[in-house]
């Protein structure tokens, strides 16, 4: 369930900012559990997976005859030379050569399905009580 939420999110929220502390805040758990869980089951980072879909959703844009600012704008990226150092970290080639290739000579990452179960189950985070300890040392009385 927290898997597909999570999911649902990113791929709503391509065109705009995505954080980590956004999507772990919005699902009520920390962004530590977040990624471990996202990772563990998906087998990728969760905001890796975050700039592949981005640069998966501009390149589908370019390939339709959007420019390369329109792409990256539309893809959640400030700056057009955000989005080509991007695109040439995911695939290899700038943005502009995607135009005449075409998505098939590109390796693009398509969205994670939805699943109803997932394969792997996480175990709950441990919380351990531990023993009293006394803490020694100088101490002042302040007044406010």
């Amino acid at each position: 369930m927290l898997l597909n939420r999570t999911l649902w999110l990113i791929e709503t929220r391509l065109g705009a900012e995505i954080s980590l502390n956004g999507i772990a805040a919005e699902l009520g758990v920390s962004p530590a559990y977040l990624t471990r869980a996202f990772s563990t089951v998906l087998g990728v980072p969760l905001m890796h997976y975050v700039r592949a879909r981005r640069v998966a959703r501009g390149a589908e844009r370019l390939v339709a005859g959007a420019s390369v600012t329109e792409a990256a704008l539309s893809t959640g990226y400030g700056s057009p030379e955000a989005f080509a150092r991007a695109f040439r970290a995911e695939t290899g080639v700038p943005p502009r050569d995607a135009r005449g290739r075409g998505l098939a000579g590109l390796s693009l990452t398509r969205p994670k399905e939805f699943m109803m179960q997932t394969t792997r189950t996480l175990s709950p985070p441990k919380i351990e009580v531990m023993p009293d300890r006394r803490i020694v040392g100088l101490s002042r009385r302040y007044t406010m």
